[in-house]
């Protein structure tokens, strides 16, 4: 094996406390997410009724839940009444990880052997790069730069989430662990589209997301952790206002959620028209705003389940 492919196997045992899962690729160690829903497990079960929405034409309903891909203490504490529909329910997921190999599926981030994230960027964002590399002790510039830049963003990305505290699984997360050795899983999207998510977008599109998060970080940590005690909080109107705020001219936004919408969408009709009972479990980013699915299924009946 290569010098540095032989780095790059060594820096991704540190890396996995900062990479996990939504494809499994942003979240806890596997250690720590196991011992997460373990303690999920033992908390009181009647405290928490996530955001869960039924959606019924003439003949059907599914239901549809937004999932927080972070969570603390207080997304564990799932109502027994939100099991209750689960139980009877076909369970659809936009992406099942429980199987996926995480070394496997992050080395389709990894750049060339003799290539370097320094050729696809700027000297001055470079240095950008080196001086959050230097004041942030999650993220070292010299051993993401084997990376592309779209899995940079998700790291970045990611260690916000954790310097709010927000590193605990969420809904789909313990929803998996519950049911996916007794239930049969759906999954809506496969690997290929999950790594797309990363690598498909232009450069540029990462390079002026990541260029936004580091000059507005602290004010862009609260908007996180503001925005996650609504979810907590069920407070869905100013969660449609937040995403409606979401850039979907950027390539990679628009590839996650209205690209992504279509599949989604496509998944809610059959399932509405084949009389199955089905709960249908997504990222919150693909159900509010101008483009969320709760605004593409307007001409069907929406009701918030209350908790």
């Amino acid at each position: 094996m290569s010098k540095k492919l032989s780095l790059i196997f060594l820096l991704l045992g540190g890396i996995l406390t900062i990479v996990g899962g939504t494809m499994l690729s942003i979240k806890d160690s596997k250690k720590d997410k196991e011992k997460s829903i373990e303690e999920s497990k033992s908390l009181d079960e009647d405290s928490y009724m996530p955001i869960i929405y039924k959606i019924s034409d003439k003949d059907n309903y599914i239901y549809l839940v937004p999932s927080f891909n972070h969570g603390d203490s207080n997304s564990k504490k799932i109502s027994s009444k939100f099991y209750n529909i689960l139980d009877k329910s076909t369970i659809i997921v936009e992406y099942d990880d429980t199987k996926t190999n995480q070394l496997d599926f992050d080395n389709n981030f990894i750049l060339e052997e003799d290539d370097f994230l320094d050729n696809y960027i700027t000297w001055e964002f470079r240095n950008k790069l080196m001086d959050f590399s230097t004041n942030n002790g999650k993220y070292n510039y010299d051993d993401y730069k084997h990376y592309n830049i779209g899995y940079n963003y998700k790291i970045i990305n990611n260690i916000a989430y954790q310097e709010i505290d927000l590193t605990g699984v969420g809904i789909k997360d313990i929803i998996l662990d519950k049911y996916s050795s007794s239930k049969k899983i759906v999954s809506i999207e496969t690997d290929k589209e999950q790594i797309e998510e990363y690598n498909k977008p232009k450069g540029e599109e990462f390079i002026a997301l990541i260029d936004n998060l580091i000059d507005k970080y602290d004010s862009i940590k609260e908007e996180y952790k503001n925005n996650y005690n609504n979810y907590i909080n069920r407070d869905t109107k100013k969660l449609e206002e937040y995403y409606k705020k979401i850039d979907i001219e950027n390539e990679y936004y628009n590839n996650k959620i209205v690209i992504r919408n279509d599949r989604i969408f496509s998944k809610i009709l059959e399932y509405l028209g084949n009389k199955e009972k089905a709960v249908i479990v997504v990222d919150i980013d693909n159900v509010y705003g101008d483009n969320g699915l709760l605004r593409m299924l307007s001409d069907f009946k929406i009701e918030l389940i209350k908790g």
